[in-house]
């Protein structure tokens, strides 16, 4: 929790150094070019980019839509399948956003060319009232690869440099080409994963 507690500082920190504005009271202060597109909740945590938004808090609704997170790629969470992260990314991503109230937004209605998912920015409204971003979070604590997104544009300055920020252990630039094989739980030449380096 004490980790969470540091990247989530870290993140709203980063947003503001990169001159994002301050939160409004009542939702999120969106980048130059956004719009919100729904507020309701996390309602399940799928894996470390993916989420079940939903009007309630029910974990276990039929009413939700699957979203992706805007800008960021992390393991898959099925352990060895796609690198050694993948469980650590969900749980870490669950237990900053599960439940909580979230603004989605975005500059356009982008999807994913996979499964045809929106593609949002995530705001999530914390304990303490301040809104965070659930890809810059994801980014700031070393979970993910920037994944900068031609249609989407707004954030891919600040998320490339949460990324090249991110610390240690967790933080390996990977090939396209290996993010690829482990999106679709293949192995890959080069994979990290492969190389006896998981923890």
């Amino acid at each position: 929790m004490r980790l969470l507690s540091s990247v989530v500082g870290a993140a709203v920190l980063a947003g503001s150094m990169l001159g994002a504005p301050a939160a409004a009271a009542d939702g999120p202060a969106l980048a130059r070019g956004e719009s919100i597109r729904d507020r309701g909740y996390a309602a399940m945590v799928v894996d470390g980019d993916t989420l079940r938004f939903a009007h309630t808090r029910n974990r276990t609704t039929d009413n939700y839509q699957v979203i992706r997170l805007l800008g960021v790629q992390t393991p898959e969470k099925l352990p060895g399948a796609s690198g050694c992260e993948g469980p650590e990314a969900h749980q870490f991503l669950r237990d900053a956003i599960e439940g909580r109230p979230v603004v989605l937004a975005s500059s356009s209605d982008s999807r994913s060319s996979i499964r045809n998912r929106r593609q949002r920015t995530v705001y999530v409204r914390m304990d303490d009232g301040r809104w965070i971003d659930a890809s810059a979070l994801m980014l700031s604590a070393g979970y993910g690869q920037w994944m900068p997104k031609k249609i989407e544009p707004v954030h891919n300055l600040e998320y490339r440099k949460l990324f090249d920020a991110a610390p240690g252990p967790r933080h390996e630039h990977v090939e396209p080409g290996v993010l690829r094989a482990r999106a679709l739980g293949e192995s890959a030449p080069g994979d990290p994963a492969r190389s006896g380096r998981c923890r």
